[in-house]
């Protein structure tokens, strides 16, 4: 009997973004120490073998001085208006109608159906070319006579790298997108690293080794962004590389905002202190969302229950799938190794696809909201198993600041009070707001070896995921936890 395969398309919240490093080295460029690894890079039509390196020792101020181009905002809004996205999508997915491609493009960093996408009061950046060349006039890049590349007044040419994966994908639409800056007299010199380098723990993002940047970003049901946009979130060795704000943004009022709406359960809050992220955001043209990635997936006709959705991963719900034919094997096909499956330092989409068939979810995010699988229901203030209660904290308690940080409680702190006041503590006693919740698990969990769930893997996994030398990309949670206490082989609070 023939197989046939049944195919569908679905628009995912992945999104390409392309970013641009507005902190670069300072001071001199730092001596290599140590090399790390050998990698082989693609910067021309022919493969370049490039040794990364890795400093030792490093100077904190060595990554927060401006970067002699990217730091002017006139330059950043000139490559966005530079860019054609329409015309980058086409490269990529020929076979879409031109409402399609509409479809896919982005404004923020949010999809537009998400329940926190701004509406209003956001810089958009249609494809204008001239208006480009204006602002890289006005910020002093002049284009001699007979040149293609723009230069400064001290002659220097308008030139930067460009890095992301060697995936074909991405060097398809960055041919085009190089072609669309060389039209606007911008020189961009490409790299093409393995992802392992770019992604890796110790290297490329991680270390904001490169001046433009591009990679994927998957949206989520709570859209997060505080380890992206919070200015205590820039990666730094003083703070052992923390953080995911791989840009060095700092803009005071984003900062507040992405705090504050992470720090609130009203959603009324949230969206509003969302959409102050998002006018900063666009406005100072940290990044470029380019497109909504289009993905095909593709399952044989003999697995029942394949459902994806262009809001989760689709094997968020392999826990259903059948075989018509009762075989206990699924091949999956995926166009790139995880670096890791520990989901602590990883966070690729490849490395998501592939975790959900190594254990039971704690919830599904299908349509920007939640759904709980492993939870036996959601911990919600509605559902009584979450409280956010008034408490009394004094001098040398573990409380929250309005930088969001979780810092010892001293004269000097900045702090907000239960009555939602922003004050500076100076002695004594204060009410703030502190959330209790209790999750429950469903029974009847086991591990592969048929051996139940029990308290001690719960105890264990938190012993691993809040070590500091675990390689977590963000300790933020973590430190947030006054007292965690392990109940039972279901239930924490």
């Amino acid at each position: 009997m023939a197989s046939f395969t049944k195919r569908i398309i679905a628009v995912a919240t992945t999104m390409a973004m392309i970013i641009p490093m507005l902190a670069a080295c300072g001071g001199g460029a730092a001596q290599p120490q140590v090399i790390r690894e050998t990698v082989v890079v693609v910067q021309t039509a022919e493969p370049v073998r490039e040794t990364v390196v890795v400093t030792e020792e490093v100077k904190a101020e060595q990554y927060t001085t401006p970067h002699p181009i990217l730091s002017d905002v006139r330059v950043r809004q000139a490559i966005a208006y530079c860019t054609n996205r329409p015309e980058l999508i086409q490269s990529v997915y020929p076979y879409l109608t031109p409402e399609q491609q509409e479809n896919l493009l982005m404004d923020t960093f949010l999809p537009k159906t998400h329940w926190a996408a701004a509406k209003e009061n956001i810089t958009v950046y249609p494809f204008d070319p001239e208006k480009g060349k204006a602002l890289l006039e006005e910020a002093g890049w002049k284009l001699p006579e007979g040149a293609s590349v723009r230069v400064n007044a001290n002659g220097e040419p308008l030139s930067l790298s460009f890095t992301t994966t060697n995936a074909q994908f991405r060097q398809t639409w960055s041919a085009v997108f190089i072609r669309q800056m060389a039209a606007c007299g911008i020189q961009i010199i490409p790299t093409y690293a393995p992802a392992s380098w770019w992604f890796g723990s110790s290297t490329g993002l991680r270390r904001r080794d490169f001046e433009l940047g591009a990679f994927a970003l998957s949206g989520q049901a709570d859209p997060g962004g505080q380890t992206f946009y919070a200015c205590n979130q820039i990666p730094l060795p003083s703070n052992n590389w923390e953080g995911q704000n791989y840009m060095g943004w700092c803009n005071e009022r984003a900062s507040r905002a992405i705090i504050a709406a992470n720090n609130t359960l009203d959603r009324a809050e949230r969206i509003r202190q969302y959409a102050i992220v998002q006018e900063e955001f666009t406005k100072d043209m940290v990044s470029l969302p380019l497109f909504n990635r289009l993905e095909t997936y593709a399952a044989t006709n003999r697995l029942k229950n394949f459902k994806p959705n262009p809001t989760e991963y689709y094997t968020a719900n392999a826990d259903e799938w059948e075989l018509t034919d009762n075989g206990d094997t699924i091949v999956l096909g995926l166009t790139q190794e995880p670096q890791t499956m520990w989901s602590l330092i990883e966070s690729a989409v490849v490395q998501r696809v592939a975790v959900n068939l190594l254990g039971v979810p704690a919830t599904t995010t299908y349509d920007y909201d939640y759904q709980p699988v492993g939870l036996d229901g959601l911990s919600t203030i509605e559902s009584g198993r979450a409280t956010n209660a008034d408490v009394e904290v004094k001098e040398g308690d573990i409380v929250w600041n309005t930088d969001g940080e979780a810092v010892p409680l001293a004269p000097g702190v900045e702090i907000v009070t239960a009555d939602g006041e922003t004050i500076t503590y100076q002695s004594g006693t204060v009410k703030m707001k502190q959330l209790t919740v209790t999750d429950k698990w469903i029974s009847g969990i086991k591990w592969e070896d048929g051996e139940p769930l029990k308290k001690a893997d719960f105890e264990l996994a938190y012993k691993i995921n809040c070590d500091p030398d675990s390689g977590a990309t963000s300790l933020t949670y973590c430190n947030s936890i006054k007292s965690i206490d392990f109940k039972s082989d279901t239930e924490y609070t």
